[in-house]
């Protein structure tokens, strides 16, 4: 019931220190990812925040490729994939 909204679901800052180049919702709705061009991926949990936290990802000695998708298998929150442009 996120559709159609006139109002903001949900409004916060992003722990990422740069841009933002994906989001991907949780499948249950509860929160979400985020996936930056510095490498790094922050899971949101909205209704918890203590279970947020962000990693360093896709990176190969000292080169840092970008994040460019970030998805979550249905049905299990709990697993979801990176894609990065190495």
């Amino acid at each position: 019931a996120m559709q159609h909204s006139p109002a903001p679901f949900w409004q916060g800052e992003s722990r990422l220190k740069m841009q933002t180049k994906c989001i991907s919702w949780f499948p249950d709705c509860t929160g979400f990812a985020v996936g930056s061009p510095e490498g790094r991926c922050s899971i949101h949990c909205i209704e918890d925040e203590q279970r947020s936290f962000t990693f360093k990802c896709h990176r190969i000695g000292s080169t840092v490729n970008a994040i460019n998708a970030v998805d979550f298998m249905p049905g299990k929150q709990n697993f979801f994939a990176t894609a990065g442009s190495d």
